[in-house]
């Protein structure tokens, strides 16, 4: 049955070629083998068979070659083996690859019939994928080419002479017709596999990447991440199903992770864990936590959850949680999914931190209030200021459901009056939903914080006719000075148009003001002297009522009830401003996870279509937390050198370095007040800076040392930076003390000069004289070398010295103009105060007065 399917192909393949090309030898089911007979050429050995089929492709396109060479019997290698040696060098020799086609039996030896992998004739037919869900590719594949190809090479036992055979007989016939381009390689050669094999536990893919491109160019990276995946399924994979093999390869890392069995409810995904090496280390440390999750890192599409702890700046994971609620039908499946899990880890592992970092997922900000009520929930300031930008930049005009009478109920100075044309869109609220468990507004009026109450007791005059001791009943006087206020603007809809089409949620350009509005009200804090009470409520009054103002002079209707439902009404205004806990300050600023999902997806996931669970999770445990480990040890060990600090270090050294060589205005604004003992100051870069510097406190504290950027301390109240070389100043040299104004040395009476007045003086002349001296000598060199240049003819330099030293001519020309105007007598002299860069110039004496 086998033998005739094989006729009846070779038949159809004879029929193809018929009326386009001439049949080569072997279509048509002739006798491959009797064809070779009688016209082959005998070589010495392999060497010259080679080198005679490198001349043969080479000399001309039309390739007929038939030849046989002896070999000795190697009882180590089988006939089935030395033909693939044979074809595998015949690639090397010729350039073109060729397939297997088949292997006709033959009485003593083995025999294989091949074809060029590039012939057109010879294309296989695709065959699709037999997977369930598999998506057909329209991969092209290579360029092929109607060279009419064939191959066969047969290995038989020589004829044996006298007795036993001792040879081999190797006998190759090509057929090949059309030159064309070689064969490129594109499978990973043997020695990049065992390279990848070698480091499968020290190196990740990516590092994986540049060691073998620079060895093997051919080879791709998705190529290596392909062979360190299949390769690295014995380290992770121990079962067919994700879930149960993830769940296995945790009992295997006892030793750095603990499971969580929590109750899982129908239709819901989780598995959860924690990384015990670097939990019970900081277990009583942890004042801050961040919260948040990433999409996309593995095929079961379960979204990956992590709890990060600061410490020193840094963050830490304590626990991940794998989960999906995709097919749970219950309302609130995903915030009680999360509340188990969190629970979990603060029971296991005493988590009670102040601060809680959260995106603006409401299920993520309802699950930390039910775990930690007591601390503060933060929104992250990148998350929120990338959901403004959003929002301002759509066209739309509907926007959230503006309750007019709550907002008035709680700030008198909201007109009823300013509310949105358009129609409202209920489902338009940041986080996703509607925060059921908003605290209800008082509607009845409430103070202004900002005002200031004075009490005057009334005086008694003391009557001398009687007896009676004084009233003590004292009769008071109350005067109310209220804040001070911006006049009210007319509303917009006094004047409005009734036709309200050409009306923008936002313009262009008040994007960037609105929220750098919101970024100062969201870095403002009783701890930070500024423009309003130092208390919480006088601070979001001032907030309000600044952006209420800013809207209405703008006639941002509807940005004002966009900004009032989201930001700034009671229950949304507690979650992103900072000023909640107003004894404290938190470190982050921006949401720590998020550094995290960059290393996962960058380094590991960013070549994995959809990785198994079991492969995420080893990841996370075994390529993700060494680092941690390694860092956190550092952190709470003393090993008397300072290495692999954290990155913020830098970062706060850079902002230093810059802020102490920023120029300050003088005198310095009565509305700037500089403390250095408490380390604030009411400029307004200093809350909205990362680190709490600014140029007046770095330049009024005194010089530190290189080891001060190594061993600083923040703090989250003040004084917010701490260390022994920042030492509170003296009143001397204390900002805002006035000292007396210095005179200069050649106005001072001789003879009340000191002879550390003198010393002084004479110091600063030297000075100057070697400052002069060596600026002199620089522009001498730099002259004779600018005439050397002159033999060359080069524009370009001339080009650059006349742009770069442009500055430096133009003085000298002022110089030198003013030099000649001295010393000439016609025309009009210099003057002592001109406007002129060579106002201090002191001009050579003319020809007939030098040396005189």
């Amino acid at each position: 049955m086998e033998n005739s399917r094989k006729r009846k192909r070779e038949a159809l393949d004879a029929e193809k070629y018929k009326h386009t090309h001439q049949a080569p030898l072997g279509y048509g089911g002739e006798d491959d083998e009797g064809n070779e007979e009688g016209k082959e050429q005998a070589y010495e050995g392999p060497a010259e068979c080679l080198q005679a089929i490198r001349s043969a492709f080479k000399s001309a396109p039309h390739v007929s070659f038939i030849g046989q060479y002896e070999l000795d019997l190697d009882p180590l290698k089988t006939a089935k083996e030395e033909v693939r040696m044979v074809s595998h060098e015949i690639w090397q020799a010729s350039g073109y690859k060729f397939r297997v086609h088949d292997n006709p039996k033959i009485a003593t030896g083995y025999k294989t019939r091949y074809w060029c992998c590039q012939d057109e004739g010879r294309r296989q037919r695709p065959r699709p994928s037999q997977r369930e869900g598999a998506v057909p590719r329209d991969n092209v594949g290579m360029k092929r080419f109607a060279c009419r190809s064939r191959l066969i090479i047969a290995c038989k036992l020589a004829a044996p002479k006298g007795g036993v055979s001792l040879k081999r007989t190797i006998r190759i016939a090509i057929e090949h017709h059309t030159v064309h381009v070689p064969y490129y390689d594109v499978s990973v050669p043997a020695e990049a596999l065992d390279m990848v094999r070698e480091n499968l536990d020290n190196a990740t893919p990516n590092e994986l990447v540049g060691r073998i491109q620079a060895l093997f160019p051919q080879v791709t990276a998705n190529q290596i991440h392909t062979a360190w995946t299949v390769m690295s399924e014995e380290l992770w994979k121990r079962d067919d199903q994700q879930l149960t093999s993830a769940k296995l390869l945790m009992e295997d890392l006892s030793d750095d992770v603990e499971m969580f069995n929590v109750v899982i409810e129908d239709g819901v995904e989780q598995i959860c864990w924690g990384m015990k090496r670097i939990a019970r280390p900081l277990i009583g440390k942890v004042v801050e936590v961040g919260l948040d999750a990433t999409f996309e890192t593995n095929s079961r599409h379960l979204e990956l959850y992590s709890v990060l702890a600061e410490f020193d700046n840094a963050g830490f994971p304590l626990s991940y949680c794998l989960l999906s609620t995709a097919s749970a039908i219950e309302i609130g499946k995903r915030t009680r999914a999360l509340t188990r899990w969190t629970t979990m880890l603060r029971d296991r592992y005493c988590l009670n931190p102040e601060f809680v970092h959260v995106d603006k997922d409401m299920a993520e900000i309802s699950m930390s209030r039910t775990v930690w009520a007591s601390a503060k929930i933060q929104l992250c300031w990148w998350h929120l200021r990338k959901a403004l930008r959003e929002r301002l930049s759509r066209a739309k005009l509907t926007t959230t459901p503006y309750n007019v009478e709550k907002a008035v109920g709680e700030f008198t100075f909201i007109d009823r009056g300013f509310i949105p044309f358009g129609r409202t869109d209920s489902g338009e609220h940041e986080g996703g939903q509607v925060d059921s468990d908003t605290v209800e507004m008082e509607m009845s009026t409430q103070e202004n914080p900002n005002a200031v109450y004075l009490r005057i007791t009334k005086a008694q005059k003391e009557s001398v006719t009687t007896t009676r001791p004084p009233d003590t009943k004292a009769a008071t006087l109350t005067i109310k000075l209220p804040a001070r206020v911006l006049p009210e603007t007319a509303t917009a809809s006094e004047n409005a148009n009734d036709d309200h089409s050409c009306r923008i949620f936002c313009p262009d350009d008040l994007r960037v003001q609105l929220v750098d509005m919101v970024e100062l009200h969201f870095c403002a804090h009783p701890l930070i002297p500024g423009y309003a009470a130092p208390s919480a409520p006088g601070i979001r009054r001032w907030a309000v009522k600044q952006m209420y103002d800013f809207c209405v002079a703008n006639d941002l209707r509807e940005a004002w009830a966009y900004l009032w439902e989201n930001w700034y009404r009671k229950g949304r205004w507690e979650l992103w401003a900072r000023l909640s806990m107003s004894t404290s300050i938190e470190r982050f600023t921006d949401l720590p996870p998020m550094d995290s999902w960059r290393r996962i997806k960058k380094d590991f996931l960013h070549h994995f279509h959809k990785p198994r669970v079991d492969l995420l999770v080893w990841i996370l445990v075994t390529k993700m937390a060494p680092a941690y480990y390694r860092k956190l040890d550092l952190a709470t060990r003393d090993i008397g050198r300072f290495r692999e600090l954290p990155s913020w270090r830098k970062a706060f050294k850079r902002d230093w370095k810059r802020a102490l060589k920023k120029p300050i205005t003088v005198p310095l604004n009565i509305k700037y007040r500089p403390d250095t003992y408490r380390w604030v100051c009411t400029c307004p870069h200093f809350s909205k800076s990362r680190f709490l510097l600014c140029k007046h406190l770095v330049q009024a504290a005194p010089p530190v040392e290189p080891i001060f950027f190594l061993e600083v301390t923040r703090n989250r109240t003040t004084p917010f930076w701490t260390h022994v070389s920042l030492q509170p100043m003296t009143d001397e040299t204390k900002p805002g003390v006035k000292q007396p104004a210095q005179q200069p040395c050649e106005d001072v009476d001789s003879s009340d000069e000191s002879e550390s007045d003198e010393g002084a003086c004479h110091q600063l002349f030297v000075a100057f004289e070697d400052q002069m001296k060596k600026r002199i000598d620089l522009l001498r060199d730099f002259a004779y070398g600018l005439e050397y240049q002159i033999q060359f003819r080069d524009h370009r330099f001339l080009q650059t010295v006349e742009r770069q030293g442009g500055a430096l001519f133009r003085l000298a020309e002022a110089c030198q103009q003013r030099e000649r105007r001295q010393n000439t007598t016609r025309g009009e002299g210099t003057t002592t105060w001109e406007s002129s860069t060579a106002m201090f110039y002191r001009t050579r004496p003319c020809v007939a007065d030098q040396g005189s």
